[in-house]
């Protein structure tokens, strides 16, 4: 069992967990009941992008940039939950106009579409399209409360169809949520 620290053991509500991950971002805090350490570096370019994604409901899981050398090939991709459908619904439709690939999951719901998002070596070594949250993982680090909380949001993964682009999603994401008009939650 992963041994979380607060403020992940005080959260009771998603202002709460958006102000957590936030935290996390920031660097303020090791972990999250997601990802056992510190943020990895390849994300710290990324950090902007997340935090302004927490502070208006889209709480970002997992995020990678868009890499492409010779011996890496990445596909910039983002894992968020939200508090309400219509949330994740917006994004959708803020996205619909873009080359950007968007999975939405109710609460409860997981899918598995595995798409290979990370090449190294000649191995795929990550995958996206896995959508949904798996309550269990959360409970195991978290209060039973705050597991609920997490088994209650809708779950958004948006995804670059094109290897290594390192601001092409970051850029239609950030206008998307400007479109949105979305209130600030942390």
């Amino acid at each position: 069992m992963t041994t979380v620290q607060d403020p992940w053991h005080s959260v009771t509500d998603f202002p709460a967990l958006a102000a957590a991950m936030e935290q996390f971002l920031r660097g303020q805090i090791p972990v999250t009941p997601m990802h056992g350490g510190p943020l990895d570096p390849e994300s710290a370019p990324l950090v902007p992008h997340l935090v302004a994604l927490a502070r208006h409901g889209l709480v970002p899981l997992l995020s990678q940039p868009g890499v492409l050398t010779p011996t890496l090939q990445q596909r910039a991709c983002v894992d968020m939950v939200v508090e309400h459908a219509d949330t994740g619904l917006g994004v959708v439709r803020a996205l619909a106009h873009t080359d950007l690939v968007v999975l939405v999951a109710a609460p409860g719901t997981l899918l598995h579409q595995d798409l290979p998002m990370t090449w190294s070596g000649g191995d795929c070594i990550t995958w996206a399209g896995r959508v949904g949250l798996d309550r269990q993982l959360w409970a195991d680090a978290l209060p039973s409360e705050a597991a609920d909380l997490v088994a209650r949001l809708c779950f958004v993964q948006v995804l670059d169809p094109v290897w290594g682009r390192p601001h092409h999603l970051w850029d239609r994401l950030h206008e998307a949520v400007a479109s949105l008009r979305l209130r600030r939650v942390a």
